[in-house]
């Protein structure tokens, strides 16, 4: 793995960062935190689109967020 990457790792796992996966109701409130967060740090997210790619392939096990 690259140093960033390890690193990275390692503070996450220093601050107890935890990881799961998010189901459809919880990805629009995601939408709404990414956003703001670009909006405060000038940074542009994902669109809407993007995050419909749950609903067209999560059944099929294709996609995770």
């Amino acid at each position: 793995m690259k140093k960033k990457t390890v690193r990275s790792i390692k503070k996450a796992q220093k601050y107890n960062v935890q990881v799961h996966e998010l189901s459809r109701d919880q990805i629009e409130i995601y939408e709404k935190v990414l956003k703001q967060t670009g909006e405060r740090r000038g940074f542009q997210g994902r669109d809407d689109e993007y995050h419909r790619l749950y609903d067209a392939f999560h059944d099929a096990g294709y996609v995770k967020f």
